[in-house]
């Protein structure tokens, strides 16, 4: 059985993020077809955010097949009032896109899923197990 998405995302920034954090961004787009495309997302800073938006709204827009799913994320640091745990200090704010979850909302527009991977920057990586099993149990987004 192949490997979901956001799994496959999880782990991808488990190994890359380091003590200066996520860089360059990752982003896994997966077509109607099953086909998994990767892409690394280089930019200047925060204040180029807005290319990250527009690169990845880009290629889902344009991909043949259509993207089915796609997931991506922003590293960003905490706010000092903002506490995860214990030498928590940043976040891969995360965006995942699914159309099936589209297709069976009825009503409702709820393609997108919004969520964070938290982690220690200071020390060596170890991405936090809580967030990946929330993120599945769709308990963030």
């Amino acid at each position: 059985m192949k490997e979901p998405l956001d799994s496959m995302y999880h782990k991808f920034v488990s190994e890359q993020v380091d003590i200066v954090g996520l860089y360059p961004l990752i982003c896994l787009a997966e077509a109607e077809d099953g086909k998994i495309d990767y892409m690394s997302l280089a930019f200047g800073g925060p204040e180029q955010a807005t290319l990250v938006y527009q690169t990845v709204t880009r290629h889902f827009l344009e991909s043949r097949p259509p993207t089915r799913r796609l997931i991506f994320g922003l590293d960003r640091f905490l706010r000092p009032d903002q506490d995860l745990g214990p030498g928590i200090d940043s976040v891969v704010s995360v965006q995942h896109f699914d159309a099936d979850r589209f297709a069976h909302c009825g009503r409702c527009y709820r393609p997108w899923r919004y969520g964070i991977i938290p982690y220690k920057s200071k020390e060596p990586i170890e991405v936090q197990d809580l967030a990946q099993r929330r993120m599945e149990r769709g308990d963030i987004g």
